[in-house]
């Protein structure tokens, strides 16, 4: 017994449509208008102005560059290790004023360098006598001597060398306390509870000239040593969140700013201004 093959017979119509329907899904699979940037009140690298707008140094310079990418940002407001993992699981796509780690390139891609920092600083409160603090083992002699921690905020990357002794060396990493945010070590700092804390001298400098709630705070003259600080400092865009097509013109817009010096006069600007 034989039976007659059954075929669908598609009208030029319909095929024509369907190609047009599976090429959209294509372009969509590829086409990222708007992507997510973390950010949060961080003067002068990313905070919101009078109008509410985000403003700052990195946001200045990843708009600048999405712009000439042809992509647009939304800006949400995170927390830094909140961030972190949103950036690794693509809830986040880009994050800013990021070093660069090898723990950190598993999930993500970089942009940058897009400018340096200087070397880290310790924070503490204003009249306080000044510590014999010359290199990172005189933080724990001073913690050891007025039985009192320094802060950091947790998910921080210091340095190198600082930070791989922080996760392998339990007697020296008993004298730094894990802090959840920037505002915390201040409030803890001025109340005594740490002797003060480490953190970047830009941001710092801008924030105890502008802000009320820093003034009573001064900047140690130690600096961590030469090879032994953050230097470049890059926007990070995630793996899991931004597709290779989106990646490559955000890396082209990158190259051609890096190029006509665009990026360091933005930086330049924002120096200026304290």
């Amino acid at each position: 017994m034989f039976y007659k093959r059954s075929c669908i017979k598609i009208y030029p119509a319909v095929a024509k449509t369907l190609f047009v329907l599976i090429l959209l899904l294509c372009m969509t699979a590829y086409s990222q208008d708007t992507l997510k940037i973390r950010v949060t009140e961080w003067p002068p690298v990313y905070y919101q102005d009078k109008s509410g707008q985000w403003t700052g140094l990195d946001v200045e310079l990843i708009r600048i560059i999405l712009k000439r990418a042809g992509l647009k940002a939304s800006f949400d407001d995170r927390p830094w290790i909140r961030g972190l993992k949103e950036l690794e699981y693509g809830k986040i796509h880009i994050m800013l004023n990021m070093s660069k780690t090898k723990e950190r390139s598993a999930y993500t891609n970089w942009i940058g360098p897009i400018r340096k920092d200087k070397n880290m600083c310790v924070i503490l409160k204003k009249g306080t006598k000044i510590l014999p603090i010359k290199s990172i083992e005189d933080l724990v002699t001073m913690s050891k001597k007025y039985s009192k921690q320094f802060g950091l905020q947790r998910g921080g990357f210091y340095s190198k060398k600082f930070n791989e002794r922080l996760k392998t060396d339990p007697e020296f990493s008993e004298h730094f306390a894990d802090v959840g945010d920037i505002y915390t070590n201040v409030r803890l700092t001025l109340y005594g509870r740490i002797l003060g804390f480490v953190e970047s001298p830009f941001s710092m400098a801008y924030l105890i000239k502008n802000d009320q709630r820093f003034k009573n705070l001064s900047i140690h003259p130690f600096r961590f040593k030469k090879g032994d600080e953050i230097e470049d400092i890059y926007f990070g865009v995630s793996k899991a969140g931004v597709n290779k097509y989106t990646l490559k013109k955000i890396q082209d817009a990158y190259e051609k700013y890096k190029k006509d010096d665009t990026l360091k006069k933005i930086v330049r600007k924002w120096n200026n201004k304290f």
